[in-house]
């Protein structure tokens, strides 16, 4: 099964701009991982710029949209975020094709 090997989010301002995830990397390595903050921290803001990855315009509550992050204010006009997988051994040496290119032959 693909497992995360690393995570990166960039220029994630909020809690009305007080808190920020500038340029905030974890490295994984394929193994299970504990990020422990206090309330208000940032962990429920941090799956959910994640989930964004697979899931666009997912939310975790329905008062707590992704778009609530570009609201005039909050400081935010482009944030980053990256979800980095390790592929099975079968799976490592598979090319992704463009269909429009493909030969009709």
């Amino acid at each position: 099964m693909p497992q995360i090997n690393r995570i990166r989010v960039n220029n994630v301002k909020y809690n009305f701009g007080t808190q920020v995830y500038d340029d905030f990397v974890m490295r994984f390595n394929c193994q299970n991982t504990i990020y422990d903050l206090a309330n208000g921290g940032g962990k429920s803001l941090l799956m959910l710029l994640l989930m964004q990855n697979m899931l666009p315009n997912c939310t975790l509550d329905d008062k707590q949209p992704i778009e609530k992050l570009f609201r005039q204010g909050s400081g935010n006009t482009c944030i980053h975020s990256l979800v980095e997988w390790k592929l099975d051994p079968c799976y490592q040496d598979v090319t992704i094709q463009d269909d429009e290119n493909q030969d009709d032959s």
